[in-house]
């Protein structure tokens, strides 16, 4: 950790403590019925709250709803909300806690080795009990990510819990090299329906992103037209019909005329 981790830890709050589960509590009815573009606006402007716990609290709360609706740690800009050394290394310290949130929203039915970890998919989300994990995530970090059991769909969703070495153990890409791969094929596929629009007026800036997204999906999600579905939820908080995946990335594979083109 940073030489800012002995003040972010300072500041950790008390879970066991009622007042704090309150203060989350009332944090969270007032973002209930909150449009995910409304969350990530508020997000985006927590980096002026200058008290560091309430900031820490407000990051969460807002990442919780975000997840709720169904958008994953990894696209919900979580970065963007941290403007100062401190701020950012809190969110690097509360990470595995956003994640385990999510996890525990998008896979209710995991099945972690830890048993007593277990109890946040089976007992319903636990804040105390994903404050321990976080504290030793810091220093068993392999343990901590053997034991959770995640598979490389969930770690993908993830801003903490995912394979972050060139490749793994087995020699395969890891998560982190994969997500980096699907980025900069992300933007190709997104500049060459840009190049498009001069000859095909029917294709927008707004299509060629969406379909350089559902492209991106179809790569992280290694094929499959379900989880690609899903993904893409992830990152925008709206659904997406696998058969048009399945023709869009059809499209973006092998170029086609414009009669072909919708």
């Amino acid at each position: 950790m940073s030489r800012y981790y002995n003040k972010i830890a300072s500041t950790i709050p008390e879970f066991k403590q009622v007042f704090v589960a309150e203060k989350i509590q009332t944090i969270d009815d007032r973002l209930k019925g909150a449009t995910p573009a409304k969350l990530k606006n508020t997000l985006s402007n927590i980096y002026k709250v200058e008290d560091l716990s309430k900031f820490r609290l407000l990051l969460f709360c807002l990442s919780k709803a975000l997840s709720i609706r169904g958008i994953a740690p990894r696209w919900q800009d979580l970065e963007d909300a941290c403007v100062t050394p401190e701020q950012t290394e809190a969110l690097t310290v509360d990470a595995p806690v956003i994640d385990l949130f999510w996890l525990t929203q998008a896979f209710p039915k995991h099945k972690a080795i830890n048993q007593r970890w277990q109890a946040l998919f089976t007992d319903g989300f636990n804040i105390e009990l994903a404050v321990s994990i976080a504290e030793r995530q810091i220093n068993t970090a392999r343990k901590v990510k053997a034991d959770l059991n995640l598979t490389r769909f969930q770690q993908i969703g993830c801003v903490h819990f995912l394979s972050k070495s060139e490749y793994k153990t087995d020699g395969k890409p890891s998560t982190l090299s994969i997500i980096k791969a699907s980025k900069k094929r992300y933007r190709n596929a997104y500049n060459r329906e840009i190049a498009r629009i001069p000859t095909m007026p029917q294709v927008t800036v707004q299509i060629a992103r969406q379909r350089a997204l559902i492209y991106q999906c179809w790569l992280l999600a290694e094929q499959s037209p379900t989880k690609a579905a899903t993904i893409f939820k992830w990152m925008t908080g709206t659904t997406q019909d696998k058969a048009n995946i399945a023709r869009t990335v059809k499209r973006m594979d092998y170029p086609v005329c414009r009669k072909h083109v919708e």
